[in-house]
């Protein structure tokens, strides 16, 4: 199952995302947690040393040594640079599995008990104004199309700011996307965007708002929003404390916001898993790629990379 948090820059989709996670590892799941937002602040929020990624390869700065490892003997590339975050899988390519034991997660992602983190990375100085952070993100892309996960296993992502998530196409990757959405005009206006972006590819989307102060605040997000609102996240004293370095079990959340993340995982589980419109997807995110610019680039047409005959049930 895979979920990704979305929301304007500063709604507090880390922090729901992280909360998420942790509630999911107390009731015992293995949890992917991925960290693709440009700020990286989903290993502080998990309560995680301070170094547990200093060796860990992040996806997007290593994106080669990735797209290496999970090339396997995919008969339509002709060579790893021609990889990109859109290349499908085929028969012959490798795949990921959330267990203790895996070859690309033991590289790729620190584990801390039932919880795998994955990182995207930040730039590097030699990167900075040369470079956009799509990049990066396609490390987290080629992963995820990669990636065998089960009913048991939930996938977290922690997503880029804003409506990148959709325009990018990386939404395309999880069966639930959840947009945080502040009392504001700008963080409405973000949900609105992502949602006529996402309408047509039948991804779902729902709504939780976050920073609500009065009931006001609470009529304006579901004024908006309408039937894709969840619910809200209240004010939380535990978050407060955890924002000055106290740490609680997350059994002593709110009730209130407890009752959230159990709605989410409700709401997850009855969302149907459909590996054939995760593989028509893939198709056809990677000819807009070959398309608008990939194919000058590489000076092939990468359309070519698609494999017919795949099918994900054919691999897990």
């Amino acid at each position: 199952m895979r979920i990704g948090f979305s929301g304007k820059g500063g709604s507090g989709k880390t922090t729901l995302s992280s909360l998420f996670c942790r509630w999911l590892q107390k009731q015992g799941h293995t949890v992917l947690a991925i960290d693709s937002d440009m700020n990286q602040h989903l290993s502080q929020s998990l309560g995680l040393p301070k170094d547990a990624l200093i060796n860990t390869p992040k996806l997007g700065s290593q994106f080669e040594l990735l797209a290496q490892s999970l090339m396997g003997t995919h008969p339509r590339i002709e060579q790893v640079s021609h990889i990109t975050a859109s290349t499908p899988p085929a028969h012959g390519s490798v795949f990921a599995r959330l267990q203790v034991d895996d070859p690309i997660l033991k590289n790729w992602a620190y584990q801390h008990n039932n919880l795998f983190l994955a990182a995207t990375g930040i730039f590097d100085n030699e990167n900075v104004g040369t470079t956009c952070y799509h990049s990066y993100t396609a490390g987290a892309e080629l992963l995820l199309s990669h990636l065998l996960d089960t009913e048991e296993d939930v996938v977290v992502a922690d997503l880029t700011a804003g409506s990148d998530p959709y325009t990018s196409g990386m939404f395309r990757h999880f069966d639930l996307m959840i947009l945080v959405v502040e009392p504001t005009l700008k963080s409405v206006e973000v949900f609105h965007q992502c949602q006529s972006y996402a309408q047509e590819f039948n991804v779902p989307i729902v709504v939780v708002g976050n920073k609500v102060a009065y009931p006001e605040d609470l009529d304006f997000i579901k004024s908006h929003v309408k039937e894709a609102y969840l619910g809200a996240l209240t004010h939380s004293a535990f978050l407060r404390a955890q924002d000055k370095g106290t740490w609680q079990d997350i059994s002593l959340l709110e009730p209130d916001n407890l009752d959230i993340l159990k709605q989410l995982f409700k709401l997850l589980k009855q969302t149907p898993k459909q590996w054939q419109h995760y593989a028509d997807l893939n198709y056809i995110f990677h000819k807009k790629a070959a398309i608008s610019w990939a194919n000058d680039l590489y000076k092939t047409d990468l359309a070519q990379q698609i494999d017919p005959t795949f099918n994900y049930e054919d691999v897990r």
